[in-house]
C-alpha cells in the first residue's frame, strides 16, 4: 500500500478505530484499552482486525498497525 493510499484508508476509519489505533501506537495492550473504553478486550481485538482488513495487512502484527498509524500521523502533521 503507498502512502496516498494508506493516508485514505486510515482517514477512512471511525473515530474509534483511529482512537484504538493511537492507543496501540502507544504501547498499550486490548486489556489496558478494553478497561478504559467499557469493553471486552476481544472487542478491541475485533477492531484491530477490522482495521488490519482496511489497510490490507494480513495477519497484522501490533507492531505492523502501529508503525502503519505512526507514518500515517507524522504525514498529517
Amino acid at each position: 500500500m503507498n502512502n496516498i493510499e494508506l493516508k485514505e484508508a486510515i482517514g477512512s476509519l471511525s473515530e474509534i478505530k483511529l482512537d484504538i489505533l493511537q492507543l496501540v501506537a502507544d504501547g498499550w495492550t486490548n486489556k489496558q484499552i478494553g478497561f478504559v473504553r467499557g469493553v471486552d478486550p476481544n472487542t478491541i481485538k475485533n477492531h484491530l482486525r477490522e482495521v488490519a482488513d482496511k489497510l490490507c495487512i494480513s495477519r497484522a502484527s501490533r507492531a505492523h498497525l502501529a508503525v502503519e498509524y505512526t507514518k500515517w500521523r507524522l504525514a498529517n502533521d
